[in-house]
């Protein structure tokens, strides 16, 4: 795989700054509907892999970005998603939907389109 040796998770370990200069430095950007996945999606040229779940992802992601890769989870979210109602998210126990997708499914689709580049 091309990233075995080199993933690393950074969440709450750094500033803005610090966000973007990673975002700017990295092959690929695996997040969620975040800040950072905007931040790759719209400052970089960065491979940006976002996973959605309460929130729709034809909603929240802009078209046309061929550095752009929707892991979607629609043919597996649980019948709570999507929750999101455009201002809050209603209390959730489990996060189903955000855990329906898999690390080895992540890991696929990368590989995937590393491999098509």
């Amino acid at each position: 795989s091309y990233f075995s040796d080199q993933v690393r998770n950074l969440i709450g370990q750094t500033t803005i700054e610090e966000t973007v200069a990673l975002i700017n430095s990295v092959g690929a950007v695996v997040t969620p509907d975040s800040g950072p996945m905007h931040m790759s999606l719209l400052l970089s040229k960065t491979k940006t892999f976002s996973i959605f779940g309460p929130v729709l992802d034809s909603s929240r992601v802009p078209r046309g970005l061929e550095h752009s890769h929707i892991i979607s989870n629609c043919d597996k979210l649980p019948e709570c998603s999507p929750c999101y109602n455009g201002r809050s998210f209603p209390a959730c126990e489990n996060n189903k939907c955000m855990r329906v997708c898999k690390p080895k499914e992540v890991k696929a689709m990368i590989d995937k389109v590393f491999r098509t580049c």
